[in-house]
This record gives structure tokens, C-alpha cells and sequence, in this order.
């Protein structure tokens, strides 16, 4: 494969993004200097390397034309003998004028100006002393000298812009790089949106052209968006088959083994697409999150291969984020520099939905609820269809105030549910702001039951049924035990649900010796637990008239509200 190096202003990275993942889409990796520059090495240095590729893509912009590194890859390419063939410049910004000789002399005029500005500026110091800035005048000067010979080059070829170059599907760019496919029908076939029209046109070109390695890529690549994976590793097997040293194919037909929970066989490909090209940021990344799943729980070696990541690609909000994510769980719990990264994420796209939730989590783990509603809005802006996100800000306003907010967050649980109606965690807070607030105990039924039918393992939702079932309303106090014991069985660890169930024992059920080894087993998992002392206390006291037991856990009591200014009842 040829290497093509992407030269662009930061001003137009959105565009650059575009066109790098379309290029990847039909199986070819750019050059750029956010994934290539090597760590801690002069940026310069990395801009030269510029001489060394096959081609170079150039994003014409103003930005482009006024910035020094721009303008110095370009020079640095200006010195091979066959430049003017080996270039492909793409203008944005209605640049066609570039034809225009009055425009292009004031370009020639700004450079000249920066470099009589550079050379005022240390005229009066000595020469020793300056030997950095005096090699940067150098380097200005001579952009100075070839930017108007650059400018009749570039405006001598054949002057597109980028929806046009996207229009027609890159195929200038890639008749001049020598990208062979058996028809340019399939470039064209690629970029189709919709994935049944895609689905035809390449049964139709199969038929009348036969199939190549870029043609399995391509239909993986549609079943893996539909969220088919299993079908998709059947088509990236074909392609690997025919092109099996191209990293995109293993990074993607891992991805869709991870999603098939075929974990050991996608470890293998995304370490096999590091090994043919070892500054591939996503497949690092990719792999640092396949290592923190429960099959791997390799959490050290995960946060490397994020940082690995991070370094080869510090532009990269998804990259971010993902370390975030890991950061802000077991073992780090660094929540500082996890907000840092979540932060940085949603700087860099401002429209990374899964960024937001991120930071709003942090928020909500931080006490900040109005913090996290106030990202979760932004948010809402350009994402308003997102069932996480209305689940997420309904959780939020409950965390303010579960009564005043309890009309808006019912809404939100409501539209969160109409975009996903299978998420059985909508279904259990929908039901608790239904049972709590609204009392609509029929409704909170309804919701509860939904939940367990799409997770009979779910121990939340048989504890919260309980609750309800114990109520006035049902008094189904045999079936409430069962739900009871069924969330402990399957959650033996959470405190609550026996903390809950010895509620029920003592106040409803009059059974207090099964209330007494409910309480205790919940002091046993959360000893510090005010609540619960006070409710073993209560016990003691009223049920066994126990003074002196229940004493000692009043005494525990007074202790942790001393400590930390606690009520009883908290």
C-alpha cells in the first residue's frame, strides 16, 4: 500500500477526520500527525517525514495557507523533483479563486510581513542567543520565498473542492495514488448510506464482477453497523483470507468477535493489528477495553494500552473518554482524572453523547447533581433522542429532589422508555418514582414485573417488587418473602436487601427472629451503617425488650453521629 500523508490545518480537523475515516472505510491509513508524530520527538521533525511518502493530500484553506506548519510540510515536499505529481490538493472554503493572481500576492505580502515582524523582533539581541528563533526565521523565509511558486502549482491543477471530491467518491485521489479495485463501482457502492440499498448494489456488483478482498470488507462493514456481528466476521474472514495484513481488518473483525463474547479470538486480532502497524491508536485502545471486561479484568495492562493509545493519538475524544471510563471504576477510582478526561473528550467533540452521560456520572458521584444536569442539557441539544440520556438526567433530578422533580424526571423515565422499551433499568426507576412518589401502585407493578421478564437475574427489581408487594395496597406477604430471598440469592452481598427484608419481617410479617438475623447480617456487610443499628435497636428494644442490646446499638449510633454529624434516621 502506498503511504499517503494527510497535511491540514487544526482549523479544518473536522473535514480531516472525514476524510480519514472514509479512506479507512475502503481499508487505507492515512499519515497523520496526530496518530504518526513519534512521543516527545520535535513535531518538525515528524513534518518532514513528509518527503518520504508516496503522496500527499493537502486541505487548502486560508487557515492552511497562513500557518507555518502547514507551509513548512509543504516547502519540505517542495524539494522532491516530481512534487507537482505527487500532490493532491483539496480546497475548502470556496479557495477556487486561488487562480486569482491579486489573491495569491497577498499571501506572498503576509509572509513577507511575518518575516519582517520575526527579524525586528530580535534585531537588537545577540546573535548567541537566538540561534532557536534565528533557525525559525529561516524556515519563515523560506516559505516566503517559494509560497508564490507553491500557489501556481497548486492553482495549475485541477482545483476541487471537498464536497465535490466527496461527490465523486475520491476517485481523482485514488486514480492518482494507483488504488486498484476490480471497478470503481465499489468505491461508489461504499459510501451509500442505507444498508439495504448497499446490500443490492453489491449483490448486483458480486454478479457482474465477481468479489475481492475490499469487497468482504465492505459488506462486514454493513452487517457490523446494523449491529450483526456475527455475520460480519464471516465476510472480514473472507477479506482477511485475501488481504490478511491489513490492520483495519483484524481491528474491525475483533470488534465484532468482542461483541460476539469470543474474547480470546479477538485479543488476537487486535494484537495482530498492532504488530503490522504499531502506531495504530484505535487498535490499542480497542484492546485496552477488551481487557477490562469481567472475561479479562486485566485492568493494569488495560490503563497501558489506553495511555499507549492516548500518546499515539492525543486528539481522539473517544480515546478519552474510554480512559475515563476506567479510571473512574475499580481498581483506580481516580475520579480527578477521570472528570480531566471525560472533560477533554467533550472538548475535542463537543457532540460525544456517551462523554456527557461520562461526566454526568462523575457529577452525580461528586454530589454535583445540578453539575450533571447541566451537561445532561447540553447535551439534549444535539442528542435529544437517546434513551441513556433521558434516564440519566430523570436520575439526576430524583438525586435534587425526588418530590419536586418527581412530575420531569417521570417524563424523561417515560421517553427513555419510548426509545427503548427492553432497558430494565428504566423499567426498575420508572417503577420506583411510580411506587414513591406517585403512588400508582398498579403502574410500579406493571414495571417491575417487565423488568424481571427481561432479566430474571436482576436482584434490584425483586427487592424493589417486594417492597411493593408488602404494601397495603397487595399485602402478598408469601410472594414478598420469595422476592425477598431471590434478591439476596442472587446478590448476596448488597446490605440493603437484608436491611429491606428484615423491615418487613419486623413491621408487616411479626416474624422477629428472622427479623433480628436480617438486621445483623446487614450490620455485617456495612457496619457503619446508622440505619441499621437503629432499626436492630428498635428491634431489641420494642420486640425482645432487650434494653442493654439495644443499647449498645444506640451507643454505636451517638459514636458515628459524633464522627461524621449523621441523624438517626440517615
Amino acid at each position: 500500500m502506498r503511504n499517503i500523508f494527510l497535511s491540514y490545518s487544526w482549523a479544518n480537523i473536522k473535514i480531516a477526520e472525514e476524510i480519514d475515516n472514509d479512506f479507512k472505510s475502503i481499508g487505507i491509513t492515512l499519515i497523520r500527525d496526530v496518530r504518526d508524530a513519534p512521543n516527545y520527538s520535535p513535531l518538525s521533525n515528524f513534518m518532514i517525514t513528509i518527503r518520504d511518502c508516496d503522496y500527499a493530500i493537502l486541505l487548502i484553506s486560508d487557515e492552511y495557507l497562513k500557518s507555518e506548519n502547514c507551509m513548512f510540510e509543504a516547502t519540505e515536499y517542495f524539494k522532491e523533483i516530481d512534487f507537482s505529481l505527487k500532490i493532491f490538493p483539496i480546497f475548502l472554503d470556496g479557495i477556487k479563486k486561488i487562480r486569482d493572481l491579486s489573491w495569491q500576492v497577498e499571501y506572498i505580502k503576509y509572509w513577507e510581513k511575518i518575516q519582517k515582524q520575526k527579524i525586528s523582533e530580535i534585531a537588537d539581541l545577540d546573535p548567541l542567543n537566538v540561534t532557536s528563533q534565528t533557525e525559525r526565521i529561516k524556515r519563515i523565509r523560506l516559505i516566503a520565498q517559494n509560497i508564490g511558486t507553491f500557489l501556481d502549482i497548486i492553482s495549475d491543477k485541477k482545483i476541487l473542492e471537498f464536497n465535490e471530491l466527496k461527490e465523486a467518491n475520491y476517485k481523482p485521489i485514488l486514480d492518482l495514488i494507483g488504488f486498484v479495485v476490480s471497478n470503481d463501482e465499489l468505491i461508489k457502492i461504499q459510501f451509500l448510506d442505507n444498508f439495504h440499498e448497499k446490500e443490492v448494489e453489491l449483490d448486483k456488483y458480486a454478479e457482474k464482477y465477481g468479489t475481492d478482498w475490499l469487497f468482504y470488507f465492505i459488506k462486514a462493514n454493513n452487517y457490523y453497523f446494523i449491529d450483526n456481528p456475527t455475520i460480519s466476521i464471516i465476510y472480514y474472514k473472507k477479506a482477511l483470507t485475501l488481504n490478511p495484513n491489513n490492520e483495519l481488518i483484524h481491528n474491525n473483525i475483533a470488534n465484532a468477535l468482542a461483541d460476539c463474547q469470543e474474547y480470546q479470538e479477538a485479543r488476537k486480532h487486535y494484537e495482530k493489528a498492532i504488530e503490522i502497524n504499531p502506531i495504530y491508536a484505535e487498535a490499542f485502545d480497542n484492546l485496552a477495553n477488551l481487557l477490562e471486561n469481567d472475561y479479562y479484568k486485566d485492568y493494569i495492562l488495560a490503563k497501558k494500552h489506553h495511555e499507549q493509545a492516548l500518546e499515539l493519538n492525543p486528539n481522539n475524544a473517544g480515546i478519552h473518554y474510554n480512559y475515563a471510563n476506567l479510571l473512574h471504576t475499580a481498581p483506580f477510582n481516580d475520579i480527578d482524572k477521570a472528570k480531566k478526561h471525560c472533560l477533554m473528550a467533550i472538548e475535542l467533540n463537543p457532540k460525544l453523547t456517551i462523554a456527557y452521560i461520562g461526566i454526568a456520572d462523575i457529577f452525580i458521584e461528586l454530589g454535583d447533581f445540578l453539575s450533571a444536569i447541566t451537561y445532561l442539557k447540553k447535551c439534549f441539544e444535539f442528542d435529544n433522542n437517546n434513551p441513556y440520556l433521558h434516564q440519566k438526567y430523570a436520575d439526576s433530578l430524583i438525586k435534587i429532589s425526588p418530590f419536586n422533580n418527581a412530575e420531569e424526571a417521570r417524563k424523561h423515565y417515560e421517553l427513555a422508555l419510548g426509545l427503548n422499551l427492553n432497558d430494565k433499568n428504566i423499567h426498575i426507576n420508572l417503577a420506583n418514582i411510580l411506587l414513591f412518589s406517585f403512588k400508582d401502585y398498579f403502574g410500579a407493578r406493571q414495571h417491575y414485573e417487565k423488568a424481571i421478564e427481561l432479566d430474571p437475574s436482576e436482584a434490584v427489581a425483586y427487592c424493589q417488587f417486594a417492597l411493593l408487594l408488602k404494601s397495603d395496597t397487595y399485602k402478598e406477604y408469601k410472594k414478598a418473602i420469595e422476592y425477598f430471598e431471590k434478591a439476596i440469592e442472587l446478590q448476596p452481598s448488597i446490605s440493603e436487601f437484608y436491611f429491606n427484608y428484615g423491615n418487613f419481617l419486623a413491621h408487616e410479617y411479626k416474624y422477629y427472629r428472622g427479623a433480628k438475623l436480617q438486621y445483623e447480617k446487614a450490620i455485617e456487610l456495612e457496619p457503619t451503617k446508622i440505619l441499621y443499628h437503629y432499626g436492630l435497636a428498635q428491634l431489641l428494644e420494642n420486640a425482645f425488650k432487650d434494653k442493654k442490646g439495644a443499647n449498645i446499638h444506640y451507643e454505636i449510633i451517638k459514636t458515628q453521629m459524633k464522627d461524621n454529624g449523621s441523624s438517626p434516621l440517615t
